[in-house]
């Protein structure tokens, strides 16, 4: 089952903290990382994560079981790199027909799947220790967010976890009328298919009838509205945010100390020394060129020395005729003599 309840220890010293100011250092901790292609900052990132988790009250296994579907991510990015990745340079380790494996996309792998891991981790963390309607109170209070937005939101954080209870609802149903896949792999992944687009059907349907209920009730009014809970800005938030700033420098100071620091979006590092060029090929020789031939001043396929042609009879009388006269057609039988 699908669970969005907070699991820290309530009395942990940054789990107390607003979480407005918690998704801001997360979110400012997170797009710092992506800056690079290095697999250096993310890898110290993941150390300063796990090493601040204590002070959120949240236990690594718990951690661990939140995070299991960023594995999934994971090897995916793994596969995919080792099946399609453009550059293939290094040492090769595997060479088996279409799956090349060299030491160069093992080190693209290893950046993308730590920087997936560091980038994910902080959100992870962040709603692990959160409760939705204390994230919304504080999205309408300390953000100004619309209250439309913010309580919009918290309906659909609301209605997660009752997607699991709809997938086993769906599953045990169609086992009860004989629709199993047994261990046919394809008959499992059309059956898979089926089974999500039906609980997408379901939860398009019920977010439709929430939304409704929800402009019914008023929800959707232009009045000011009231709060039954109030969530305070304090300075401890500030510092959160500042520590999540120097922490996340911190990280990329240290990638550009150790070793080259090659950037996400940037220009391309000209190469010292530039490489040699190609020798130059021997021009070839000029072959004499045939002299541009005279154009006729006469026109086409009239010889020049020809005999002019007598007026025929149907010329005479065209220039003989009357105007508006029409000449007669002449004579085939002239034509073929």
């Amino acid at each position: 089952m699908i669970s969005i309840e907070p699991v820290a220890a309530p009395d942990a010293p940054l789990a107390r903290r607003n979480p407005v100011a918690k998704v801001a250092a997360a979110l400012v901790f997170s797009f710092t990382l992506l800056a690079t292609l290095d697999p250096v900052a993310p890898a110290i990132a993941i150390a300063l994560e796990l090493a601040v988790l204590p002070l959120f009250g949240i236990r690594y296994r718990v951690l661990a079981r939140r995070a299991w579907p960023l594995l999934l991510s994971a090897a995916g990015i793994l596969v995919t790199l080792v099946l399609f990745a453009a550059d293939r340079s290094g040492r090769i380790l595997l060479d088996a027909g279409p799956v090349l494996v060299s030491t160069g996309v093992l080190l693209t792998a290893l950046g993308l799947v730590l920087r997936v891991f560091a980038v994910a981790l902080p959100g992870v963390i962040v709603f692990a220790t959160t409760d939705p309607t204390d994230l919304a109170d504080a999205l309408i209070q300390n953000a100004k967010a619309p209250a439309r937005f913010a309580i919009g939101a918290l309906a659909a954080f609301r209605l997660v976890p009752l997607l699991g209870q709809e997938w086993q609802m769906i599953s045990m149903a169609r086992r009860a009328r004989g629709v199993d896949a047994g261990r046919n792999p394809v008959a499992k992944l059309r059956l898979f298919a089926s089974t999500a687009f039906a609980l997408l059907v379901g939860a398009i349907r019920r977010g439709t009838r929430l939304a409704v209920a929800m402009d019914a009730r008023g929800f959707d009014a232009g009045t000011p509205r009231t709060v039954a809970r109030q969530q305070h800005f304090t300075r401890a938030d500030v510092l959160l945010i500042a520590g999540a700033v120097v922490l996340a420098a911190a990280a990329l100071t240290t990638s550009v100390a150790l070793g080259p620091f090659p950037p996400l979006i940037g220009c391309v590092r000209p190469r010292w020394p530039p490489a040699p060029l190609p020798p130059l090929l021997p021009a070839a020789p000029l072959r004499p060129q045939p002299p541009p031939a005279v154009r006729s001043q006469h026109p086409p396929n009239i010889r020049q020395d020809a005999a002019p042609m007598p007026p025929t009879a149907t010329t005479t009388m065209m220039l003989r005729s009357p105007p508006g006269a029409t000449a007669p057609p002449p004579s085939s039988s002239r034509f073929l003599s």
